[in-house]
This record gives structure tokens, C-alpha cells and sequence, in this order.
């Protein structure tokens, strides 16, 4: 399917897209503060990048968007409307 959009207006709407400090990575990491967890934020020099590790655990933390899963668009009734079928078999396999 052809994009709609421009080449460079696809690239400021990809700009726009947050890839650190998300809403869902700012609640989990108030959660470890809270718990006394200290944790270190997006850390590129680890396998994988997680988005969290904590060093004295030896532990790794990936959070997964809900646009990924498809629960925002499923679970409120709003799936995509252009190029349906791929969206909705990608979201079903991710939710697996």
C-alpha cells in the first residue's frame, strides 16, 4: 500500500513518536523508586537495550507499548482502517 502522506511529513509524524520515557516507562519507574529500587534508564550498552536494568539484581526490564499488542485498538473498538488485514494479523500474533 502506498503511503498517503509525504516523505518528509512521514518523517516529522516518526519524529514525533517517543522511543524513551514513555507514559508506561515513567509509572514502572516510579514503582521501583518506590520500592527502593535503584534502576538504570534505557541502557544502550546492554544486549537488547532494555529499558531498565538493575545492576545488583543482574536483572533486564523491556516495556512493551500497548500500541504493539494492539490493546488500545482492539479493546476500545478501534482497529485501523487502512491496510486492515496486515494490522490485525500482526496485532493477534504480537498478542500471543
Amino acid at each position: 500500500m502506498v503511503d498517503v502522506f509525504s516523505r518528509e511529513f512521514r518523517s516529522e509524524i516518526m519524529k514525533r513518536v517517543r522511543r524513551e520515557r514513555t507514559e508506561d516507562e515513567d509509572l514502572l519507574f516510579g514503582a521501583f523508586r518506590r520500592l527502593g529500587i535503584k534502576v538504570r534508564r534505557n541502557v544502550a550498552s546492554l544486549p537488547g537495550s532494555p529499558d531498565f536494568a538493575v545492576s545488583t539484581g543482574r536483572l533486564a526490564v523491556f516495556v512493551d507499548g500497548d500500541f504493539w499488542h494492539g490493546r488500545s485498538w482492539f479493546e476500545h473498538g478501534r482497529a485501523p482502517k487502512s491496510n486492515r488485514t496486515f494490522w490485525i494479523r500482526r496485532f493477534v500474533s504480537n498478542r500471543g
